[in-house]
């Protein structure tokens, strides 16, 4: 039991560590040129995955977004979302300061933890988030097991 306690510390360390480097690297690379550090660009929207036991949710936010932009299709147990954040423009004789948010094309193939049926998905977009409700496939859906005594 220790062992795994120091074990999982040091792999929180190493991930608060990586976090910290890809944060640098995303402070010297001039965003404008739609570049980060990694495989993400800037303009690549964030994106949470929920399980329960019939369907996955996937909540991405895409603020300033048109839903018109935006296409998802799914195959299998890949969710593919395409889009386009568009640049804000200061007005004209505007310093910019800081600049964080993101902009340009995105195309994002998202491997879900299980397949589901890509037929049967519902997406909604409100307030800038999208929602997508996949049903996972029948085999892919948790069975209960009865335990029998002999």
């Amino acid at each position: 039991m220790a062992i795994r306690r120091r074990l999982e510390a040091r792999q929180n360390a190493f991930a608060e560590l990586q976090r910290e480097l890809n944060q640098l690297f995303d402070a010297m690379i001039p965003r404008r040129l739609g570049l980060s550090y990694g495989l993400i660009s800037r303009a690549m929207p964030p994106v949470n995955i929920y399980d329960d036991k019939d369907c996955l949710l996937v909540e991405c936010e895409l603020p300033g977004v048109d839903q018109n932009s935006l296409e998802l299709h799914v195959t299998g147990d890949v969710l593919v979302l395409k889009g386009e954040r568009p640049a804000l423009r200061p007005a004209e004789g505007t310093t910019v300061h800081i600049q964080e948010r993101g902009y340009g094309n995105f195309n994002r193939a998202i491997t879900l933890p299980t397949p589901v049926e890509g037929d049967k998905a519902e997406a909604r977009y409100d307030s800038g988030i999208l929602t997508v409700k996949l049903p996972k496939t029948p085999q892919a859906k948790p069975k209960q097991v009865a335990v029998r005594a002999e």
